[in-house]
């Protein structure tokens, strides 16, 4: 019993760290929105729509999570909705520039850059978010 206690303890450490709710937020909206476009994808519609359409969905529920659970924000919801988006319009055209010369300037092998890519960018949003977007909810 003990050790599922210390367990318990070790869980609510993690969960006390923005960076560790970050991560988390990250990996469930990621999931929550393949799911999707897979779905999508399966009823026919063309691919490069479903991922325009879980792009967004992924914004509005990524904002939802990390405004509730990550920083856990007081601020008026709509100018920090506005930061948020432009974060991840910004972290999607640094990632595509970052393929392109990762793979076709540098030869890089894409499954690798894109790993890497995903890497560059979680740290960069996490940046952009924590500095930017929810800036008010991080100094405390």
């Amino acid at each position: 019993m003990a050790r599922f206690l210390d367990g318990d303890k070790l869980l609510q450490k993690i969960l006390q760290k923005k960076e560790a709710r970050f991560i988390i937020v990250g990996g469930f909206n990621t999931v929550l929105t393949y799911i999707i476009y897979v779905a999508l994808i399966y009823c026919g519609i063309h691919h490069l729509v479903s991922m325009a359409v879980v792009y967004v969905i992924g914004i509005v529920n990524g904002y939802i999570w990390n405004r509730v659970f990550t920083f856990k924000s007081r601020e008026k919801p709509a100018g920090e909705f506005v930061r948020y988006a432009a974060v991840y319009v910004a972290v999607f055209f640094i990632g595509l520039a970052a393929l392109y010369l990762m793979v076709d300037r540098a030869g890089m092998n894409p499954y690798a850059a894109g790993a890497v890519n995903v890497a560059v960018i979680t740290v960069i949003s996490w940046l952009g978010h924590r500095y930017y977007t929810f800036k008010a909810s991080s100094t405390e």
